[in-house]
């Protein structure tokens, strides 16, 4: 290997450019074949938007509104519906069964909450408050109580218990 420059070599030289003309046979043909995958294309078009705007039928995962700013149980549950089994449009169906469950989710937060009470609802924390008293209470707390002393389970009564067990561990 030397330590000079071999200036004989040349750079590469692209190919001269080639005029091309373009056929003028078929004119209606083509433009025919034009139009028509023009419309295909924008009927597939139009289909898939509106298959995106529509609700699904069939059973659907309901999901609480998230701009409910009170606080809710709908976290704790899968709520999955039927749409599009009765008259309604899946998407209005869709629509008032999900504000049906935030306002129920809410209300199930309310009353089985051990922690507040809330004005007009009898709910955990007020039968807590209220030893020996007589409370009214709401009438899904009153059948979910009922059901517990059905079953025999005495496991409510240790509220206090998991208390200093949080305490004691946790805090």
């Amino acid at each position: 290997m030397g330590r000079t420059i071999n200036t004989k070599r040349t750079p590469p030289q692209p190919k001269p450019v080639e005029k091309v003309e373009l056929s003028e046979k078929h004119f209606k043909r083509r433009l025919f074949l034009t139009i028509l995958f023009l419309f295909v294309g924008a009927s597939a078009l139009v289909y898939a938007f509106m298959q995106f705007l529509s609700g699904d039928d069939g059973w659907t995962e309901i999901e609480a509104n998230s701009t409910s700013s009170e606080l809710s149980c709908s976290e704790d549950f899968v709520f999955l519906y039927e749409l599009g089994a009765g008259e309604m449009s899946a998407v209005s169906e869709n629509k008032l069964i999900k504000n049906l469950y935030t306002e129920l989710a809410v209300n199930a937060y309310e009353i089985f909450d051990a922690d507040y009470t809330y004005a007009d609802t009898g709910n955990v924390r007020s039968i807590n408050q209220s030893p020996n008293e007589t409370v009214t209470v709401e009438h899904a707390l009153y059948e979910a109580l009922e059901l517990i002393q059905e079953c025999g389970d005495r496991s409510i009564y240790l509220g206090p218990v998991y208390q200093l067990y949080g305490s004691l561990f946790f805090l």
